[in-house]
Formats: C-alpha cells, sequence, structure tokens
C-alpha cells in the first residue's frame, strides 16, 4: 500500500481511537482542566492525527487534500467538544446558567419569546430540546456546538469569495485559521451559552450572503440575506449593529468609488436597499427595548467624564502577580496568535494598496477593490472598540473585540497566501506549501490550549456537575428567607435561576434584598464570624476548592482556610454531597 494513504488510514484510526478513549472514559465529578481530565491517550491520537492532516491539507493531489481536511476537522471538533464527548451536565457557571433558566422558562411557557432583547439561541436550544428529548442543558451545549460550526465552515467560504481569483490554498489555509477560535477570548466572549458568543461566530454567515448579493446580484441572495439578518437580530442586536456599521460602510464606499460596481455593471441601488431593510428590521425589534440607550449613555458618560481603562489593567496585574502570573504572559497566551493574524490584515492591506496603484490593467485593477472596501469597513468598528476600551464598560471593548476577530481571520487567512506568494516567487511552491503547513502547526500549538478555560489561564473550566446541581436544588427548596447565603466563587443566585427559572425569583432576594457581595479573602482572616451581624449560609463547592486551591493557588483562600470552616465553633457543617458543602454559620 502507497504510503500516504497508510498514514492517512492512520490518521483515522487514530482520531477514532482517541475519541472511543475519550467517551469510554467519563467525568465522574467535578473537573478542574478538561485537558487534565481526558485520557493521555486521547491526546496522543488527536496530536497524530493534525499533524498527518495539516500537511495532507496542502497536498497538490486533491484526494489527499481532501482527506488531510476531513481529518483536521474531525480532530479539531472533537477537541471542542471534549466536555460533550465526556458527559458533562454543563459548562458555563455563571450567565450561561442564567440563559439555563430563561430557556427553561421558554419551555415551561413562563416568559414570552417577545421579552427577551437576544431569543435566538434560547429558540433554537429549546427546538433542539422538543425535538431531541435531550436535557434543557445538554441542548444549550448542543447549540454552542452550531454556532462554532457555522463559523469553521463559512469564513473560508467568505475568503474565497473576497479573494478574486481561485486559489487551491486560501480555503484551506482559511479552514485551519478558524480552527483557531481567534473571537474567543475567555472574558467577553466564551465557549459555552453565551448569546453574543453565538453572534460572533454566526456573523460571517451574513457577511458571506452580502457578498453573494453583492457579486451575482439576485432576488434569491436579497431574500436569504435578509432572512439570515433577521435570525442574527434575535441572536443578538448589538453584534447586528456592529454589523450593520461593516455593512453601511461597504455601501457607502461602493457609491463614493464605484469603479468595482461600474466594472460588474451592479446596481448600487438592490445593495444599499438591503442595508436599509437591515437597519429596518434591527431598528423594530430593539425599538421596544432601552438597553441600547441606557448602553450609549453609560459609554459616553464612561469616555468623557471617568476613564478607568488603566485601573482596571492595573487591579488585574496586582491580582495576577499574586499567583505568580503577570498581564503579559496572560495577553500572550490569549492574543498572541491574534495579534499576528493582525499583523497579517495590516501587511494584505499595505500590499493590495501598493499593487493597485501600480497596476496599469484596468480589470486588474479593480480587483480587489471589493476586499479593501471590506478592510476599510472596519474602521468604524474598530474606533467603537477604542471608545468603549477608554470607558468604564466593564468588559464590552472585548466583545468588540471578538467580533473584529471573527473578522480579521478571514483577512489574516487571505494575508499568509499573499505571504506564501513572496515564498514561491524567492523559493519554490513546494518549500511555500511546508512553510504553511509549520505555520498551521505552529497556530494549532498556542491556540489549542486555550480553546477551554483551565488553570492555564488561572481558570476552572467551568464543569457544572448535576451533583453541585442537585446540592443547590435541595438547598434552595429547604431555605428559610430569615438567613441569607454568602458565596465564595459559585453564585447561588446563578444556580437559584437554573433551577427555578430565571423569572421563577428575585435573584437579590438570597442576599437579603442586597447586591451580591463576595466572601472576604480568607474568610475574613480566618473570622468570618466577625464580618457578618446576621447568620449565613455559607456555600462551598468542588469548583470552589480545585479554583482557589488549583487554579490560583490559594491567592484568596488556602487549605488553611477550608480547614478552618471545618473546625470554628459557630461554623456548622449543615449539608453535604457530592460536589456541594453548606455551612451555616452564626
Amino acid at each position: 500500500m502507497d504510503r500516504r494513504k497508510l498514514s492517512l488510514i492512520i490518521g483515522f484510526c487514530s482520531v477514532t481511537v482517541a475519541v472511543a478513549v475519550a467517551h469510554n472514559n467519563p467525568a465522574t465529578g467535578y473537573e478542574l482542566s478538561v485537558y487534565n481530565g481526558t485520557p493521555v491517550l486521547f491526546w496522543i491520537g488527536v496530536s497524530i492525527s493534525l499533524v498527518i492532516s495539516v500537511f495532507f491539507s496542502v497536498s497538490e493531489k486533491q484526494y489527499e487534500r481532501w482527506g488531510g481536511i476531513l481529518l483536521g476537522a474531525l480532530s479539531v471538533v472533537n477537541i471542542y467538544a471534549l466536555p460533550l464527548i465526556r458527559g458533562y451536565h454543563f459548562v458555563g457557571p455563571f450567565d450561561s446558567m442564567t440563559h439555563w433558566g430563561l430557556t427553561k422558562d421558554l419551555v415551561d411557557g413562563t416568559i414570552p419569546v417577545a421579552e427577551l432583547l437576544y431569543p435566538g439561541s434560547h429558540l433554537l436550544a429549546s427546538a433542539i430540546h422538543f425535538v431531541t428529548s435531550v436535557s434543557i442543558p445538554h441542548s444549550m451545549m448542543l447549540v454552542v456546538y452550531a454556532f462554532l460550526l457555522s463559523f469553521i465552515l463559512f469564513v473560508p467560504l467568505v475568503a474565497q469569495a473576497l479573494f478574486s481569483r481561485f486559489n487551491t490554498l486560501l480555503p484551506i489555509v482559511a479552514l485551519y485559521s478558524a480552527f483557531l477560535l481567534l473571537p474567543i477570548n475567555h472574558v467577553a466572549v466564551h465557549l459555552n451559552f453565551h448569546p453574543t458568543s453565538h453572534a460572533i461566530m454566526y456573523s460571517v454567515v451574513p457577511i458571506y450572503c452580502f457578498i453573494r448579493l453583492i457579486q451575482r446580484n439576485r432576488p434569491a441572495d436579497l431574500l436569504i440575506f435578509l432572512f439570515v439578518s433577521l435570525s442574527f437580530i434575535l441572536i443578538h442586536p448589538q453584534q447586528a449593529a456592529n454589523l450593520l456599521l461593516i455593512l453601511s460602510t461597504v455601501v457607502v464606499l461602493v457609491i463614493v468609488f464605484p469603479t468595482f460596481t461600474a466594472r460588474n455593471r451592479l446596481r448600487i441601488t438592490v445593495e444599499l436597499l438591503s442595508v436599509l431593510a437591515f437597519y429596518l428590521l434591527w431598528w423594530v425589534w430593539i425599538n421596544q427595548y432601552r438597553t441600547f440607550e441606557t448602553a450609549f449613555h453609560r459609554v459616553i458618560v464612561s469616555t468623557f467624564i471617568e476613564t478607568v481603562a488603566g485601573e482596571r489593567i492595573s487591579d488585574a496585574g496586582v491580582s495576577l502577580a499574586g499567583v505568580g502570573a503577570s498581564v503579559e504572559e496572560i495577553f500572550a497566551k490569549l492574543f498572541l496568535v491574534s495579534f499576528i493574524y493582525c499583523l497579517l490584515s495590516a501587511y494584505l492591506l499595505t500590499s493590495l494598496l501598493v499593487r493597485r496603484t501600480r497596476e496599469t490593467d484596468e480589470v486588474s485593477k479593480y480587483r480587489y477593490d471589493l476586499l479593501l472596501y471590506f478592510m476599510f469597513s472596519m474602521i468604524p468598528v474598530t474606533g467603537l472598540f477604542v471608545v468603549y476600551l477608554s470607558g468604564n464598560v466593564s468588559t464590552q471593548y472585548l466583545r468588540h473585540f471578538g467580533f473584529i476577530m471573527a473578522i480579521v481571520t478571514v483577512f489574516g487567512s487571505i494575508g499568509i497566501i499573499y505571504g506564501l506568494g513572496a515564498i514561491r516567487e524567492r523559493f519554490s511552491l513546494e518549500i511555500g506549501r511546508e512553510t504553511v503547513a509549520v505555520i498551521i502547526l505552529l497556530f494549532l500549538v498556542l491556540s489549542v490550549p486555550i480553546v477551554h478555560t483551565s488553570p492555564y489561564l488561572y481558570r476552572g473550566s467551568g464543569h457544572v456537575t448535576e451533583a453541585q446541581m442537585h446540592g443547590y436544588d435541595a438547598t434552595l427548596d429547604t431555605w428559610s428567607e430569615e438567613v441569607t447565603y454568602a458565596d465564595l466563587s459559585s453564585l447561588t443566585f446563578r444556580y437559584g435561576d437554573a433551577t427555578e427559572g430565571f423569572t421563577g425569583h428575585d435573584r437579590n432576594e438570597y442576599y437579603g434584598g442586597q447586591p451580591y457581595e463576595p466572601v472576604p479573602d480568607h474568610f475574613a482572616n480566618q473570622s468570618i464570624r466577625d464580618e457578618y451581624e446576621q447568620p449565613k449560609l455559607l456555600t462551598v463547592s468542588d469548583s470552589d476548592r480545585a479554583y482557589h486551591l488549583r487554579s490560583i493557588d490559594g491567592e484568596r483562600f488556602d487549605r488553611d482556610d477550608f480547614e478552618y470552616i471545618e473546625t470554628e465553633p459557630g461554623v456548622h457543617h449543615v449539608h453535604s454531597s457530592d460536589g456541594f458543602d453548606l455551612y451555616y454559620v452564626e
């Protein structure tokens, strides 16, 4: 048998064995890291399959390319889906728990769709739940992977549609670039049920539909674009506003510089009307809410009155210093590959502008205009990102950065192909292909460890176990409002959202009508009874212990602190179940 065919067979066998091993070793309790919790044999198998896939994907032979692409997709998607493969009950202990409650309310019919500002993801999860009869948390996890797949599939399509000539390697490079999940930053864009993150992943779909509308100008393309735009608005109107900025800028550039449209005999009116229709749909939907008006006011006030972005970064540095880390280290782990793709995009923009000014042939001169229009359309969104960054608007600026990176993934992929052209002219096509393969592998090595949160990022996995849910559910069922809760990292009100439904309770009732306040570090220097004037129910989950002892190495609570609450007079261990403990603090 041909050695190359044998290598492909080995790759498919490796990933098959890896998935079987992971599935047959499910999580039996809380896991701080899905990387450490998954058997080593899985990582050996997917590593072998990924290396084989990358080098086959850049092959000159078509069957080898397709085999490499399929093998790479299987390997990477199974890394993404590890929580599902290994039987996690749910992933996402914070906002995702609240969305669990909202989805539960939709399924139970206790909340109308019109009351949700962004019901798209919840409706999809509800539909999966009704059609397949899987549990609500599992249907929500399936929604996450559905949006991931939309990103993976459409990044290559957008890249090829914007690039004016066919290039064999471009869809492959764009596909592996999509595998890197550059929009994910685990601060404002997450790999769990989070509508903003879903919208960012989905954003390349309406962009592709708009490009096809410009290029083909068919009524069917217009209808598809409007349908996709409406679905995008329902997933998250804020990200729809970002997309409107981009498409509006493209249309303005087409009108002001009509060379592209003139050459292709396009009717600018269709593109203009499509964007206006998109804006009308967006305005009709958000006009019933005051969310955007409030957000806009907050941006203006924070930007021009009190700028504290630098203070937030400084605070983060102090916190990280306590666990032996630094802002620079976290930036390198989270954003190094993103930064490289930004540089590749800048290289592409410069190269296109230089090439256009030097080109004498009229057809060649206008070949890359549409790509240039989309690159320049990023200016307004980038400006919005800077405004949010300069103001005190929580982590909103990283939402905009995530949206930017979704599109920069496309530009960076085209930039790699442009760089390959320079290598081919200087050396050879074969060397260029091997260089691209090595670059892709390097990017994968840097990106795979941050797909899921773990102690590598000084975070927990976000794993929510069934035992934790049962523990909180049992506690809330017998809870008397006379005694309020005190939480470490796992928040009682989030579990209340998930177990009782978002509309089934007042989120502040667990804290005596006051906003949540975390338990002071080291249990108020091991004098927690002196901290509170009234009795408290202190919640401690397995995820709390693992996060504080292993992720941040006892920075806030160490082993002595957890022993202290077991032996301190007046602190009573009143409930214990797998993954959850409850203490009554006199």
